[in-house]
């Protein structure tokens, strides 16, 4: 999809030889995957997500990939993966996510050589018993499934949009409730010249429930993916002025902002109560 130039200089022992340049596409990075682990009887399919699933890829994009493995032997994906992109560059640069992973499986992120800083080949190993195998296509996008050995993706449940609903409706009140008991925090630490904690409390007890409420208005399905993918669903105006909200240039600037954050969240929260509650 987006080929580039690695220019990498190899060295042995300790001598610098001269860099040489190699051609690999995204393309070329998940066949070479595909092809490391597809003949492999515990790994059940190979999912590729994140932008591409939304048809959002660009130039930036990295690749978002998602294994499906027997629980018994998900340990053993991850170094395989590892081994088959040592066969198209030096992996730059790697970071494992800290074990039990809040998802139950195991994921790490690779960078090669020579890729712009952008490209991170992200890999995610879902045990087979999850619930939850975060395939969705209305939450997760259309993953494009590159294979599936045993029918994963067509016995995905159907999605619930009346648990969602639920879901929003049960947690407006609370919202609700949280708002009128600390959304005086910034304003007080303004007052008191500590600007910093004003910003913390403004970001997480303003900024962060109203992102939230947003989400619920324009977005249910993914009521709780924060701020992630919002350009795409807010009108134009609504986008200008969130992100507005977002920037904050002084102690004054904060305050008004404050005020106007406060503002549109009780008349979002009007409005989803009376949406939700119907």
């Amino acid at each position: 999809m987006w080929p580039f130039l690695s220019s990498i200089h190899v060295c042995s022992d300790g001598v610098a030889v001269a860099p040489y340049t190699i051609m690999i596409s995204n393309e070329q990075i998940i066949q070479t995957i595909k092809d490391a682990v597809e003949p492999l009887e515990f790994v059940f399919g190979l999912f590729e997500g994140g932008a591409i699933a939304f048809g959002r890829e660009d130039e930036y994009s990295d690749i978002d990939l998602h294994f499906i493995v027997d629980d018994d032997r998900s340990i053993e994906v991850l170094p395989i993966v590892e081994k088959a992109l040592l066969g198209l560059a030096p992996i730059k640069d790697k970071f494992e996510l800290p074990e039990p992973t809040w998802f139950g499986g195991h994921q790490t992120f690779f960078r090669l050589e020579g890729t712009p800083e952008w490209l991170m080949i992200d890999c995610a190993v879902m045990k087979n018993s999850a619930e939850d195998k975060f395939l969705q296509p209305e939450e997760h996008g259309n993953h494009i499934i590159h294979f599936d050995k045993t029918g994963i993706h067509d016995s995905l449940p159907s999605y619930d949009l009346a648990n969602t609903h639920a879901l929003i409706r049960d947690q407006l009140p609370g919202m609700a409730a949280q708002m009128t008991m600390f959304a005086h925090l910034p304003s007080k630490f303004v007052k008191r010249g500590k600007n910093i904690d004003a910003l913390h409390f403004y970001r997480g007890l303003i900024l962060t429930p109203l992102t939230k409420l947003l989400r619920m208005k324009y977005d249910p399905t993914r009521f709780g993916w924060s701020p992630r993918y919002l350009y795409d669903y807010l009108p134009e105006a609504d986008v200008q002025k969130y992100e507005r909200l977002n920037f904050v240039a002084d102690a004054a600037d904060l305050s008004s902002k404050i005020d106007e954050a406060l503002a549109w969240f009780l008349e979002l929260h009007s409005e989803l109560k009376d949406r939700y509650e119907r």
